[in-house]
């Protein structure tokens, strides 16, 4: 009969916790992975234009804006926009109204 010391035998205990916790972690992991992969796979497939998602989407550039430098464009709904400068002379503007009009935030820069 193999007798261990209690050192020996928590030392066991501590180290079979450990795989079991390597193990449960990388099971986690395997399983999240797995779902964002899906759900990429399952958005791209979704996602691919048509010609009638396409017509719902128009450029809007206000006069005011043209050939100012402009960084980065976003709408929240179909309503708000915003647009953000670039460098030192580019200007923030929003607007409410679809980008029939745009306003100069009091906030910008340039």
């Amino acid at each position: 009969m193999l007798k261990f010391s209690k050192r020996e035998f928590l030392s066991n205990q501590s180290n079979r916790l450990l795989q079991e916790e390597k193990a449960m972690k990388y099971a986690i992991f395997t399983v999240l992975l797995g779902v964002l992969v899906l759900t990429l796979v399952a958005g791209c497939a979704t996602g691919i234009p048509t010609e009638e998602s396409q017509a719902q989407w128009k450029v809007v550039i206000p006069e005011t804006m043209f050939g100012e430098k402009v960084r980065m464009a976003a709408f929240l709904d179909e309503n708000f926009g915003i647009t953000g400068g670039a460098g030192d002379v580019g200007k923030a503007s929003y607007t409410s109204d679809g980008g029939k009009t745009w306003t100069t935030a009091d906030s910008s820069g340039g």
